[in-house]
């Protein structure tokens, strides 16, 4: 009789001990998955603060998270990531930066040197990713691959563009034939509208 009143007793203590435990197993568990996960398509899924891709002259093109807050931290990921792709060249002491949702592409110069060049990341990768286009700067092809734009639509938005200049705000692209009201509120959570400012040089 003891030994039953005790099992019954201890039965709400290991049940409450185990929904605390819970929580902690469920996130040790996710932190092991997300480490151990190498494709960009399941690391699309998590918030990340930089993405970037690192291509040319290196093992294997590469999509990268970086996950660091201070900009001291995100240069020695990047460079890290730069040591990880084994490039054909050797890397310099000063890496460039690069931007959230940018791409760099490693050139092997005739000396054995790298030469970097900052790119734009291309349309398909920004989508994969969940990062908005602007609409300002993407091309034809970046353009077809935002969910709900058809080809025609694309075309018509560059020859837009090249005729009447940049868009002020993403409101203006109704002014697009074929976008109404309707498809812009489809198309809101793709595009964005980056203002690009002409430098002027004063003549003296």
């Amino acid at each position: 009789m003891e030994g039953e009143q005790q099992a019954k007793t201890s039965e709400p203590h290991a049940f409450w001990l185990g929904m605390l435990l819970l929580p902690l197993l469920l996130w040790g568990a996710y932190a092991l998955w997300v480490v151990k996960v190498d494709d960009p398509k399941q690391k699309m899924l998590f918030s990340c603060r930089h993405w970037i891709r690192i291509e040319g002259d290196v093992g294997r093109p590469s999509m990268r998270c970086i996950r660091a807050r201070s900009l001291t931290m995100k240069q020695r990921y990047i460079r890290l990531f730069l040591e990880k792709s084994k490039p054909s060249c050797q890397l310099p002491k000063d890496i460039p930066w690069i931007a959230h949702g940018e791409r760099i592409s490693v050139q092997r110069r005739a000396d054995g040197r790298c030469v970097f060049q900052r790119l734009r990341m291309r349309g398909k990768q920004r989508i994969m990713l969940g990062l908005r286009i602007d609409v300002n700067s993407a091309t034809l092809q970046d353009l077809v691959y935002v969910p709900g734009l058809s080809l025609r639509l694309a075309q018509r938005i560059v020859a837009y563009r090249q005729k009447h200049g940049s868009f002020s705000q993403l409101e203006a692209l109704v002014r697009v034939r074929g976008i109404g009201p309707k498809t812009l509120t489809r198309l809101r959570p793709y595009l964005s509208v980056r203002i690009h400012k002409k430098r002027l040089i004063e003549k003296r």
